[in-house]
């Protein structure tokens, strides 16, 4: 009996050390399964995470026409990168480098490893804003010329900010229209912009502010501004108790004084009135005295006024009346010019020019 039980554990024992060793192979083989697919997954995520990202730098740029910005496609090799321009007129593009030439709009794209990468890019014109302003007077009308940038003759198209104020043709001639300010801008073909600004002035004003802070003071009181030229004298007086203007052409010779006056009122109201006369120096006699009214907006250098001649013989002192006014307006705008940058066209007379 003690033997057979003896058989009977040497057996168990042995079948289930069979079965144990028949199992373990099976959890080893799953297991290093597992192990395989961990490590194949990792591989895969790996080789993933090793793959470069490219990207420019930027992907949209503004420049002014005539500057540069360099481009980059992040961590390729630069060597190998093909850049290309959709507008080479407006810009170039060379190793990323970008140069721009004209005023619009390109896409400069760059091609690396079959892919492509894009860039949009808008060029602006130059602008220069001139140091000084441009002074003009109501119903004025001035040529802007800016020699230094050529404008003149290269510029495509004017354009005033506020033409209620200050209008221009294509020609660049500005015409003042109410007192105020407007920039003026000038297209060149290249797309560049030059702009300047322009203050419109009421010359009434401009004129009786001049003379009464820049002027000398007569006996009577008022204030003028003057000039003399050999033997004649020219002077614009602002007489305040009248409000008025006087425009006096006076020629002194040794036996007589040749005196002419415009006279209109300092708030450009009514009509003109021209006085000439002339005097004996010796005995203070009148020699020849006339009056006549003008009309500014049709009066020009070439015109002749019907004088009402007082004393004198009537056609001789017509003739000579409108020859000395000829030669005084060609002096009050010589006055008004340089002391005022103003011409008498801003004094209403728009044909004297």
């Amino acid at each position: 009996m003690k033997k057979f039980r003896k058989s009977l554990c040497v057996i168990l024992t042995c079948l289930m050390l069979l079965s144990v060793a028949a199992v373990a192979p099976a959890s080893v083989s799953a297991a290093k399964t597992k192990t395989a697919k961990k490590t194949s997954s990792a591989q895969k995520k790996s080789k993933k995470s090793k793959k470069v990202k490219y990207k420019l730098n930027k992907k949209k740029i503004s420049i002014v026409r005539g500057n540069t910005y360099k481009l980059k496609l992040k961590k390729a090799k630069a060597k190998k990168v093909k850049w290309k321009t959709s507008k080479k007129s407006v810009a170039t593009v060379k190793n990323g480098k970008v140069t721009a030439l004209k005023a619009g709009k390109t896409t400069v794209t760059a091609k690396y490893k079959g892919k492509k990468y894009k860039c949009k890019v808008t060029v602006n014109p130059k602008v220069t804003s001139l140091n000084k302003s441009f002074n003009c007077y109501v119903k004025d009308t001035k040529r802007l010329v800016l020699k230094s940038k050529g404008v003149a003759s290269n510029a495509k198209s004017w354009a005033s900010s506020n033409s209620k104020v200050a209008s221009i043709s294509a020609k660049g001639v500005i015409t003042g229209k109410t007192p105020g300010s407007a920039t003026i801008t000038a297209t060149k073909n290249n797309g560049d912009k030059l702009r300047v600004k322009v203050i419109v002035l009421n010359p009434y004003s401009a004129l009786k502010n001049y003379i009464n802070t820049k002027g000398k003071t007569g006996a009577d009181g008022n204030r003028f501004i003057s000039y003399t030229l050999a033997t004649s004298t020219f002077t614009i007086i602002h007489n305040k108790g009248k409000n008025t203007f006087e425009f006096i052409s006076e020629n002194k010779s040794a036996s007589e004084t040749e005196r002419i006056t415009m006279t209109f009122n300092a708030d450009n109201t009514g009509t003109p009135s021209v006085t000439s006369k002339c005097t004996s120096n010796a005995y203070e006699t009148t020699i020849f005295s006339a009056r006549a009214s003008i009309a500014p907006a049709v009066y020009s250098a070439s015109s002749n006024l019907s004088f009402n001649v007082e004393t004198g013989n009537a056609d001789n002192v017509i003739k000579h009346s409108n020859s000395m006014l000829h030669k005084a307006f060609e002096n009050w705008s010589k006055m008004l010019n340089d002391d005022l940058d103003m011409n008498m066209c801003a004094l209403g007379f728009a044909n004297y020019k």
